[in-house]
């Protein structure tokens, strides 16, 4: 048995070594999962169990958040003190008033609904069913099945054996209960919202008064020193909420005045009071409007002698529904939440299971904070990636997923010709294309695909290259000159190079500009042999990573033997938005002239470069035109 020998057994050790510590990162994930489910399970618990504390200070917090631009406005003559219980009771007074004109209201249509006895009385014979019809007979068969089991229940016991069942008999008290239980009995009930309310106006009162302080102190609470970061993500959270609550006050205002004009036109009494009603009640997200839409339709329907005012009625809502918003709520919104349309129907019914109808109430702002907390808190962002408005996959990202999944390309390819139609060719393969290639290459060394993914990858991605058009911006190019600048493409080593190389070459061919390309080994050949007898204007050397500036460079370095005076440009397609660097700042290619890497840049340098010689072999005969008599 051969002995071991020492570096047999550092390569154990370091095998072992391995597998413990893939192990212990798999039992890490595991334990991170299990603590976020933990975490996960015992907040939604507090915040179920807890919501007779919680409930009251989010409406506290909204509140006072609502009254704070006119709490600060009043402050600056009267103190902030002052101006947050001065502003409260102009508000709370309102309300009464507001309580009052409605119950008014209320009271002379009640007063008012004996007069429209016949027109219900007419409308239940219109749709009564007759006497002889289908739902009649269903009807009096099950009345007539109902009073004979009720005839045949007296007459056995509860155990089948015939006897009578014994009769249900209960004391009740007839006497008159004092004053102090019937006050008990009418204020009990009362009890619970009126603590809550009186608890909630206590809470504004002192949230807005100490306003700067709480904020103070929830900086030192969750800033951990970064008082700028939490300063800007309360700001961003304060902005978008206040932004939000002001455009929904402005929609709601509109649609109330709306149904009430048109309520009133229609005949509908008491218009005013069920426009105010609509509009208040559009506060509470998808079941507010409803809501609104009953007693105005129940009203109609008394008051209208045909069914012509009910359908006129019930028209309405649809259609301020349908205009509001469509039109108006995405035209006054925009981006004022920063929450996904989605995400506020998850968050409406998570907060009213939650907490009830005071949580759907509350749901879009509390929703907004969460958002704003992903947002600004890295350890949260998976809230802004759940919830928030922007793309979850950047357009390379969605475009690599289309291209992954079988029978998928002619959405990959729709996705291309919109984004070309919206942007432009240059902008797809510098922002979508390159990134995709990029991530191609990625997964593929890693050996995350399959030999089916790689072919039908590779096949898509000269696909979208070969048939995507370009958009109009190219049609009005400059003509071409009448010796058209000549470039000359090489990939550097790869397929991957080769594709970033048909991409320039197709722009630069909309360009004017004469291009050849090498797609194959022995083409390359073949350029190469013809520079010995009639160099290029410009040799572009396509390299994708990972293929590396070292690969690039050899080329270069052959080329340079072939012909030493073949001006040379590396494209070392990293990413857009960089400018070409001069090949004297590049220690790495001292043989090319500049490495660019996008292809927006290359083709830019290229258009330079072409306009300067054109400029050069115009300048003798322009003198000699100037030169010449006239």
């Amino acid at each position: 048995m051969a002995t071991p020998t020492p570096e047999n057994r550092e390569e154990t050790r370091r095998e072992r070594f391995g597998a413990f510590a893939e192990n212990s990162r798999e039992v890490a994930e595991a334990l991170t999962g299990l603590w976020a489910l933990a975490l996960a399970v015992s907040v939604f618990a507090t915040l179920y169990f807890g919501r007779d504390v919680f409930v009251p200070l989010a409406l506290s917090a909204l509140f006072a958040f609502m009254l704070e631009p006119l709490i600060n406005w009043l402050a600056r003559w009267i103190g902030r003190a002052a101006a947050a219980v001065l502003v409260l009771i102009v508000v709370l007074a309102a309300l009464v008033e507001l309580g009052f004109v409605l119950s008014r209201q209320l009271h002379e249509l009640a007063d008012q609904l004996p007069a429209y006895r016949g027109n219900l009385a007419a409308k239940i014979r219109d749709v009564a069913p007759a006497g002889n019809g289908v739902f009649a007979k269903l009807t009096h068969l099950s009345e007539d099945l109902q009073k004979t089991a009720e005839q045949a229940a007296p007459a056995k016991g509860g155990d089948g054996s015939g006897e009578k069942a014994p009769l249900d008999v209960r004391v009740v008290q007839t006497g008159k209960s004092t004053p102090i239980e019937a006050l008990q009995a009418y204020v009990e009930p009362l009890m619970g919202p009126l603590g809550t309310t009186f608890l909630v106006i206590l809470l504004v009162v002192f949230m807005a008064i100490k306003a700067d302080d709480l904020q103070e102190r929830f900086i030192r609470l969750v800033g951990h020193g970064r008082i700028g970061a939490t300063a800007r993500a309360i700001d961003d959270g304060t902005s978008r909420i206040r932004r939000y609550l002001g455009m929904q006050l402005l929609t709601n205002l509109i649609y109330g005045i709306a149904l009430a004009a048109g309520l009133h036109f229609i005949g509908v009494p008491n218009a005013l009071l069920w426009g105010g009603l609509a509009a208040v009640l559009r506060f509470i997200p998808y079941v507010g409007p409803w809501i609104a839409v009953i007693p105005p339709l129940l009203l109609s329907l008394a008051v209208s002698p045909s069914w012509m005012g009910p359908l006129l009625t019930l028209g309405l809502f649809l259609a301020l529904e349908l205009v509001t918003g469509n039109v108006l709520e995405p035209w006054l919104y925009g981006a004022s939440t920063g929450v996904s349309s989605f995400a506020l129907v998850v968050a409406a019914v998570f907060w009213t299971t939650i907490w009830g109808p005071i949580g759907l109430l509350l749901s879009t702002p509390l929703t907004v904070c969460l958002v704003v907390m992903g947002r600004h808190v890295p350890s949260l962002s998976f809230l802004n990636v759940m919830l928030g408005e922007e793309e979850p996959l950047s357009a390379s990202e969605r475009m690599y997923r289309r291209l992954l999944r079988p029978r998928s390309f002619a959405r990959g390819r729709e996705m291309a010709e919109d984004f070309v139609a919206a942007h432009s060719l240059v902008e797809f393969y510098d922002g979508v294309l390159l990134p995709v290639v990029r991530a191609f290459e990625r997964d593929r060394a890693e050996q995350r695909l399959d030999a089916e993914q790689r072919g039908a990858l590779a096949r898509s991605l000269r696909a979208l290259v070969e048939e995507i058009d370009a958009d109009d911006d190219y049609d009005g190019a400059a003509a071409p000159s009448p010796r058209a600048y000549r470039v000359l493409v090489l990939p550097a080593r790869a397929g991957r190079d080769l594709i970033a190389a048909l991409m320039l070459a197709r722009v630069l061919r909309l360009e004017h500009f004469d291009v050849r390309l090498a797609a194959s080994r022995g083409e390359a050949n073949v350029a190469l042999d013809r520079l010995r007898e009639e160099a290029a204007d410009l040799v572009v050397v396509s390299a994708m990573p990972p293929t590396l500036l070292a690969d690039a460079d050899l080329l270069c370095r052959r080329i340079k033997s072939i012909a030493p005076e073949q001006k040379i440009v590396v494209g070392f397609w990293q990413g857009a938005g960089e400018d070409a660097q001069p090949a004297d700042e590049d220690e790495k290619l001292p043989d090319v002239e500049a490495v660019v890497v996008s292809i927006g840049a290359a083709v830019a340098l290229c258009e330079g470069w072409a306009a300067s010689e054109a400029a050069i072999e115009a300048g003798p005969s322009a003198e000699a035109d100037m030169g010449a008599p006239a």
